[in-house]
């Protein structure tokens, strides 16, 4: 079975007549075929009859390929004509053409189409198969053939010469020759149409200096294409350019004079040619090549990428060939901008032809999140982890994202957690990305040295950043374990123990769902989270959101029940309060690990506190320290200042013993830099801290089965310490 599709014909450059004379289809058979023909005439001077044969083409319906049997195009035949009503035609040639984004390939005086004709080639897709098998390739079609009349043997007739002024008469007897025909531009031969001036060189022999030479340039019809002189040089030579205005078959003739026998030289004008080849959807941060190749080859040509603005072509980037023709620009424009826009490329010689492909391809830069994980290295976290943080970079990850900022653009995102959770968070944010809903800027916290009150002032979102909770130094923030997600906190503000909005109250209460980055109960970002197991702190730390061991995904200001007072053996006694400092009343969050009770007293998380005081010391955690079955902590204050009391209550004495060991150890490694310490009696550390600008004095010791601590923003000395410690 035959599939065969037809290709458009297309001629350029002949003057058509309206209305073509039609004629009836003359049918006949060849080689057991059924073929029809009806020849039309097409111009003044030009007859084309189309071939039909009679085939079962295969075509696709939408759903599915079905064949039909009847008559099929074949091709277009152009009978004999001048030549001169085809100079420049495509299909008169040779050599591989665009036009309207179609590709066309034509071939001249070859053995397949004799002396005097043409046959031209259409890039088509093309229905291949049988047997109820089909699929479409691309391939080269026939599509059409010119022929041209016989031409004259006799030479073309030559214009004038030019009155050669002062000129020397050239000497009676002087020979003229052609020597070269080329472009000085391309060493390697060959001439082609607009590329650069065609230099003809020759000699005059036994004539003297100075006599002029004439030389034309015409095609096959000998149309005058145009018409220069030279002077000879005092050994003859002569050096003169004519412009390459049209491609085919061509004749340069030089002459002297009436008297002396003219010189001629022919030869074939290529078209030149220039290709391109760019990618239809590209991330939007990505800067690939638009690449091609300018025939014929020549180095150093400027190529520049045009994109359509605004319905209007400009140039945003360039390349310059190299020796192969070949180029390769850079393509950056719009980057950061998500859409489709136009680009064609223009060539410009350095003698200012230019040569454009006439190909429009489309380039989209897609909603591409692009996401890599990578494990986290020591240089990532350099302002964010030291020894001791319960969390190594071994056990991090890197989140690198596309993310949309406040402006619409296109911004790339870093962002570090905890490894096990880094699939949850870039799934988080691949949501956020794909919805619009816009990241003000996600940056490494070491831009900000780790600070945590610069990140927010600059409204960057952030994740992993071992440091402690504002205003307990005994404890640690979530993000020291890498799985607290700070979002776009300019929007979404944090209230502190104290009451204060961070960085600022504008959307503390107020929150109009408009505000681009402001987080809501219904917004992509919460839903996104939520979705991935995160809980929202909604009410009190609007930009936090923290994988929990509890189910819950939003906490308000006050969640579940108040925390007990008491914990295991451990109550108001086992909390002694220092001279000058009362307990404080307060109302806890989810951050600082309690709910309000209407004490200074609370239960916390004995697992959590253990690890939080080790953690806050300033070498590598130990693993195997003991941990505790009870925790009891009291916020104390004097003249506002703040001050902790912590006491942690184990199985036994011995492992209360080995805890307190590992303890002051962690607490001893930051001698030096953090702390400083003022003694170390039997079972006891006395020292001072400063944290975050503040002078922390500090006594703790194990009694019996319990470790206790009290932390205070004063200045104490090492008596004042001494009593407190003589409370435990």
């Amino acid at each position: 079975m035959l599939a065969l599709v037809a290709a458009a014909s297309l001629l350029l450059g002949l003057s058509a007549t309206s209305p073509a004379r039609a004629a009836d289809w003359r049918e006949y058979t060849s080689s057991g075929r059924q073929w029809r023909e009806k020849c039309d005439t097409y111009s003044s001077t030009v007859v084309r009859c189309r071939t039909e044969i009679r085939a079962t083409v295969a075509s696709w319906n939408g759903r599915r390929f079905v064949t039909t049997t009847g008559w099929a195009f074949n091709n277009l035949l152009y009978k004999p004509s001048p030549r001169a009503q085809w100079v420049g035609n495509p299909l008169a040639t040779p050599g591989e053409h665009t036009i309207d984004g179609r590709r066309w390939k034509t071939e001249c005086e070859t053995a397949w189409t004799g002396r005097n004709g043409c046959r031209s080639m259409i890039l088509a897709d093309v229905v291949d198969g049988s047997g109820g098998r089909y699929r479409y390739v691309s391939t080269w079609v026939f599509n059409s053939a010119v022929q041209f009349l016989p031409s004259s043997s006799t030479p073309p007739t030559t214009p004038p010469i030019p009155d050669p002024g002062p000129a020397p008469d050239p000497t009676p007897g002087a020979t003229l020759a052609i020597a070269t025909v080329g472009h000085k531009e391309l060493p390697t031969g060959g001439l082609y149409r607009y590329f650069a001036p065609i230099r003809v060189t020759g000699r005059v022999t036994g004539s003297v200096a100075g006599t002029e030479v004439s030389l034309t340039l015409t095609d096959y019809s000998a149309k005058v294409w145009g018409t220069t002189s030279a002077r000879t040089d005092s050994a003859g030579r002569f050096t003169a350019s004519l412009p390459p205005s049209f491609a085919g078959w061509a004749q340069v003739v030089a002459t002297l004079g009436p008297d002396h026998e003219p010189a001629a030289r022919q030869f074939t004008i290529l078209p030149a040619s220039l290709t391109q080849a760019a990618p239809t959807q590209i991330d939007p941060l990505s800067t690939p090549a638009i690449t091609g190749r300018l025939i014929p080859a020549v180095a150093g040509v400027t190529v520049q990428a045009l994109a359509n603005v605004a319905g209007t072509w400009q140039s945003v980037a360039s390349a310059t060939t190299a020796a192969d023709g070949s180029y390769a620009i850079t393509w950056n424009h719009n980057r950061r901008v998500l859409g489709a826009v136009g680009v064609r490329v223009r060539a410009t010689t350095a003698w200012g032809n230019t040569f454009e492909t006439g190909v429009t391809n489309t380039i989209t830069r897609m909603r591409w999140p692009n996401t890599v994980i990578t494990p986290t290295t020591s240089d990532e976290v350099s302002s964010t982890y030291r020894a001791g943080c319960p969390v190594s970079p071994g056990n991090l990850r890197t989140i690198r994202i596309n993310q949309q900022g406040m402006d619409g653009t296109i911004h790339r995102g870093e962002i570090i957690v905890r490894a096990d959770l880094a699939a949850k968070v870039a799934d988080s944010f691949e949501q956020v990305f794909a919805a619009g809903f816009p990241v003000a800027q996600m940056r490494n916290p070491n831009v900000w040295g780790g600070s945590d009150t610069s990140m927010m002032a600059a409204n960057n979102t952030s994740a992993f950043n071992c440091r402690r909770v504002v205003g307990n130094p005994t404890a640690l923030s979530p993000h020291s374990y890498g799985k607290a997600v700070d979002f776009n906190p300019v929007q979404n503000p944090y209230r502190d123990p104290n009451g204060k909005w961070w960085p600022s109250a504008t959307y503390s209460v107020n929150r109009p769902a408009s505000v681009p980055g402001l987080h809501t109960a219904s917004s992509a970002s919460v839903k996104a989270f939520q979705g991935n197991g995160f809980t929202w702190f909604s009410g009190w730390d609007w930009h936090h959101f923290e994988y929990p061991n509890r189910a819950s995904t939003t906490l308000t200001a006050r969640p579940g029940a108040p925390s007990p007072t008491t914990a295991g053996d451990l109550d108001d006694r086992s909390l002694p309060q220092p001279d000058g400092w009362q307990g404080e009343v307060r109302d806890g969050s989810p951050d600082e690990g309690f709910t309000g009770n209407g004490t200074w007293l609370h239960a916390v998380d004995p697992a959590t506190k253990g690890t939080d005081m080790l953690a806050v010391g300033c070498a590598p955690t130990t693993t195997d320290a003991p941990r505790p079955v009870a925790a009891l902590e009291g916020n104390l204050t004097a003249d506002g200042r703040p001050g902790i009391s912590v006491a942690l209550q184990f199985a036994s004495e011995a492992e209360a013993t080995r805890y307190f060991g590992a303890w002051q150890s962690q607490m001893q490694a930051c001698v030096g830099d953090s702390a400083t310490e003022l003694g170390a009696p039997d079972a006891t550390w006395l020292g001072r801290w400063d944290v975050d600008g503040t002078r922390w004095s500090e006594a703790a010791g194990q009694r019996g089965d319990t470790v206790k601590l009290t932390l205070l923003d004063d200045d104490l000395t090492v008596t004042d310490l001494e009593g407190i410690a003589a409370n435990f």
